[in-house]
């Protein structure tokens, strides 16, 4: 039996749940994501559901990942009972993060998730996110996904990377303004599912995942059988040399 410890942690994840009330649909279900940034040397701390967050929780973070909003109310049942949503004010908080020269993953979803990737009911909160990715020249959009898309650009996220497992019709799509160096490009809408962007001039980076199935795997993990493995190796790598540079 092959086991690897995770060395002292010299930096730091933080997880933004915020708005994402449903356990499947945040870190709860991204544990082999986060032993993947563990591994790294990453101590990953979450800001959980209802909490609000301030520059101070940012500040010293090398990644921080934006967990894709939902709630439990659904727009044909008790959506006026509550509803989360991103605000102009928590936008500012991860834009001047970014502008400082962090590091932003933001995820989302078009549907809820449970375990193994799989998707169940429509998630109407995936619009939010507009408040925050519009900051950056990205809107997501209604249109569904086509199935193929391709590499418009040679990136290290690709590396030794065979295989990419979305989630079962949870992509949501987006438009980017100016995409740098990574994306999947959509080949017939034009449509991007993944970008990578640059922001302020601090060598803020932004990477968009349409998909928050990326982070997950229908698999369990078991040596390097998990679908997605090798891209979350690739992501804490990419992460790591963005905080040295």
């Amino acid at each position: 039996v092959y086991i690897r410890s995770a060395p002292e942690p010299v930096k730091r994840a933080v997880f933004i749940a915020t708005n994402t009330e449903g356990v499947d649909t945040g870190l709860g279900t991204l544990h082999n994501f986060a032993m993947t940034l563990a591994l790294f040397g990453y101590d990953v701390d979450l800001i959980p559901y209802g909490q609000d967050f301030t520059p101070a929780d940012l500040a010293d973070a090398e990644l921080v990942v934006v967990l894709p909003p939902h709630d439990f109310p659904a727009e044909d049942t008790i959506v006026d009972q509550y509803d989360v949503t991103w605000t102009s004010e928590q936008a500012d908080v991860v834009e001047d993060y970014v502008n400082d020269g962090g590091f932003l993953l933001v995820t989302n979803s078009w549907r809820r998730y449970d375990l193994f990737n799989e998707a169940h009911d429509y998630n109407e909160d995936w619009s939010d996110l507009n408040v925050l990715t519009q900051r950056f020249g990205v809107t997501f959009s209604e249109q569904r996904p086509d199935a193929n898309f391709s590499p418009v650009a040679p990136s290290t996220l690709f590396d030794n990377l065979e295989t990419l497992e979305f989630g079962e019709d949870s992509a949501v799509i987006f438009t980017v303004d100016s995409p740098r160096g990574v994306s999947l490009i959509d080949d017939t809408t034009g449509f991007a599912i993944l970008a990578g962007l640059e922001h302020g001039d601090n060598g803020g980076l932004i990477l968009v995942l349409g998909d928050f199935g990326m982070l997950r795997s229908s698999v369990e993990m078991q040596g390097d059988a998990a679908a997605n493995l090798r891209c979350w190796f690739n992501l804490a790598q990419f992460a790591t040399l963005h905080a040295e540079n």
